[in-house]
């Protein structure tokens, strides 16, 4: 399953997100399935986290691709679950509200909580892109991205 949202202000994704705020890049779901967790994970309390008040058959793994143009910057957002966010090319430096700015490069990962605020991610080169694989677990109606 593939969508595909571009910088295009008037375009909103099939599942429903705002559009890509410009010179934010062009985020791609590369792949999503539904999770199926076994039920007694609810049941250990601290253990699931905001996960553990979805029910199982409701869970969603989607794996997005985000590719950032030379300079391009994603403003502040939150996403509709845990997310994990892996570069896969370039180097960016990101920010969480309450946490310090990070450089990632290649290959280095960043967990965003639920409930988290990602207050930017920029592209840290102004002559080549960077990509950045999003894995997010969400339930089944959330928004993958809120821009604020």
């Amino acid at each position: 399953m593939e969508k595909e949202m571009t910088d295009l202000p008037a375009q909103m994704g099939a599942d429903g997100s705002a559009a890509r705020p410009t010179g934010s890049g062009v985020a791609t779901i590369v792949s999503q399935e539904k999770l199926v967790l076994e039920e007694r994970l609810a049941d250990l309390p601290g253990k699931t986290k905001d996960i553990s008040r979805v029910k199982a058959e409701r869970l969603t793994l989607t794996v997005q691709v985000v590719d950032v143009p030379p300079g391009g910057r994603v403003p502040e957002h939150h996403h509709g679950g845990p997310t994990i966010d892996y570069v896969l090319s370039g180097a960016m430096r990101m920010q969480l509200l309450g946490g310090p700015a990070v450089v990632y490069e290649t290959g280095r990962t960043m967990f965003e909580p639920p409930g988290s605020v990602h207050l930017y991610a920029e592209n840290l080169s102004r002559t080549d892109p960077a990509t950045v694989m999003l894995i997010h677990v969400h339930d089944d109606g959330a928004q993958l991205v809120v821009f604020h």
